[in-house]
């Protein structure tokens, strides 16, 4: 039996859906991965159809790439833009 994805809108069978929420029908069915992306471009965890709480967890590798994400831009800001900043006035007194 095949039912839609309520984000992505594509057919799968029913057991490559999940059914998070309180929601009903043919609304009630969503990839696993559609979910993920949903709840972490969103940051919530509340169906906007049922406005139910989704009994879904994120999994955990999404959240360490952000954090080392994070973690790079700080470092690189820290250290890079004041060494490419002194070498060019440096270069200019020198």
């Amino acid at each position: 039996m095949l039912e839609t994805c309520k984000i992505c809108w594509e057919s799968s069978a029913v057991n490559g859906l999940i059914t998070p929420c309180d929601c009903t029908g043919t609304m009630k069915f969503v990839h696993a991965a559609c979910l993920t992306n949903w709840m972490f471009l969103k940051d919530n965890d509340t169906c906007e159809v049922c406005k139910a709480t989704i009994q879904f967890t994120l999994p955990l590798h999404r959240d360490i790439k952000l954090v080392l994400i994070c973690m790079w831009l700080y470092i690189f800001t820290i250290l890079c833009v004041p060494c490419v900043y002194f070498k060019h006035h440096w270069e200019v007194w020198g």
